[in-house]
This record gives structure tokens, sequence and C-alpha cells, in this order.
């Protein structure tokens, strides 16, 4: 377990599937580089490939670590069903 790779990421650019396997592109906000609004721009990170089955293990996981965020008042859900951190949890970082 030494030689463990760990990647950070912002958030997902795009989920789709391609040739029977799902296909998840994450992105990271660029430390130089602004959108039009200001922002720091989203660049292309990391790919995960994985089979359908493979994905749904981790949406499973993901649900269940949801609920538990929920029940710690961590993140609360919003109308439509997505989940959102409460003001006083997590920091914002969409400045």
């Amino acid at each position: 377990m030494a030689d463990q790779n760990q990647v950070f990421v912002d958030g997902v650019f795009n989920v789709g599937i391609q040739d029977g396997a799902v296909r998840i592109d994450f992105f990271t906000h660029s430390p130089t580089q602004r959108d039009a609004e200001g922002k720091p721009a989203r660049q292309f990170a990391q790919r995960l490939i994985t089979s359908p089955q493979g994905f749904l293990q981790v949406y499973s996981s993901l649900d269940r670590l949801v609920t538990q965020l929920e029940e710690r008042g961590l993140v609360q859900r919003r109308e439509g069903g997505t989940p959102e951190t409460t003001s006083e949890s997590l920091p914002n970082t969409d400045d």
C-alpha cells in the first residue's frame, strides 16, 4: 500500500458512457487562468473509466456517504434532491 496514487479534484466536468464503459472526467481550478466571470478556470485533471457495475458500486458508496453527511448536518438536499453544503459546515470555494 506504500505506492498509493492520490488525485485531488474540484469537481466533475462530464459523465458519459462510451463503448460500454462509464467515463467520468474531473477538473481542478486553475491557479493562474480565469474564466469570463473572473473565477478560476476549470482544467481537465483526470478521467475515471469503469464498467457499469463498477460505477453502480461507486454510486452506492457515494449515496451512503451523502446520507452520513446529511445526518451530521454537513449537507442538505435542495429542491430536486441535489445535496449542497450547509453554510456553517464546509468552506465555500466558489469564490
